[in-house]
């Protein structure tokens, strides 16, 4: 069974009656949703890794320095907010 990291939500969904001779009681319309997130999760990663690969094609082009552009000094990460602040920023100059 899957279940809710929180131990709370976990709680939920063990204590209610979802299993029916070991199987899990699943509609057609959930497992349709189901398939649709799996079908978008790999649709994305595969754009995205297409993207990586254009990207180190250009010549001059270094993945360190341009995060280490991105976050800064300070930071071990960055978020998508940094993404979106550099990118406003080298918008206009």
């Amino acid at each position: 069974m899957i279940c809710p990291k929180k131990s709370e939500y976990s709680k939920v969904m063990k204590s209610k009656e979802i299993l029916n001779n070991n199987k899990m009681n699943i509609t057609q319309d959930t497992k349709a949703i189901i398939r649709s997130l799996f079908v978008s999760l790999i649709d994305a990663e595969i754009n995205t890794e297409a993207k990586k690969k254009r990207l180190t094609s250009i010549s001059g082009f270094s993945n360190y320095e341009s995060y280490e552009m991105i976050k800064g000094k300070f930071k071990s990460f960055i978020l998508k907010d940094d993404v979106n602040e550099f990118y406003l920023f080298n918008l206009f100059f």
